[in-house]
């Protein structure tokens, strides 16, 4: 029964790292995304 706690922690810890891994690899595609549109438009307003 000593151990129960200590168990529950790791789970709740791997859940939240889970999370913030998700969340970073969400955060890092939609910088992508932005930066892909608007480095495009850069383009296509220089070559006007």
């Amino acid at each position: 029964m000593k151990f129960k706690p200590e168990c529950n922690k790791l789970s709740i810890v791997k859940i939240y790292s889970n999370s913030i891994v998700s969340i970073n690899k969400v955060i890092w595609s939609l910088i992508f995304f932005t930066f892909s549109s608007t480095s495009k438009i850069i383009y296509i307003e220089n070559k006007r």
